[in-house]
């Protein structure tokens, strides 16, 4: 499976240095991969970018990281099923196939993803 847009961010972030340590990543480098910054705290510590595959990732001082994103399901009866994954496209149609799979036991309050 190709990585994400974010997940390469991380793998660059971590390439900067010659010795494999972590340097964050400057704006323009994250725009080169794409991204748009969506959210940034206060102080500047962390800042949120997102990539044109729907991937995000969250780039600190000290770390980066991808985000994983979810998308909940709801039973009649009240459970609840998660769905994660690395961008939207891919949640969005590991909910369907799972909606779609189990549509014939007519137990979903959400509606179709």
């Amino acid at each position: 499976m190709e990585k994400s847009i974010a997940a390469q961010v991380v793998d660059f972030a971590y390439s900067l240095r010659d010795d494999g340590t972590y340097r964050r990543p400057r704006d323009s480098e994250l725009r080169d991969f794409g991204g748009r910054l969506i959210s940034s705290s206060n102080d500047g510590e962390s800042v949120v970018w997102e990539f044109p595959d729907g991937s995000r990732a969250e780039i600190r001082c000290s770390i980066a990281e991808k985000i994983m994103l979810r998308y909940d399901l709801c039973t009649i009866s009240g459970k609840r099923v998660r769905i994660m994954g690395e961008t939207q496209d891919e949640v969005i149609s590991l909910a369907r196939r799972l909606w779609d799979e189990l549509e014939h036991l007519n137990q979903w309050r959400s509606a179709r993803p």
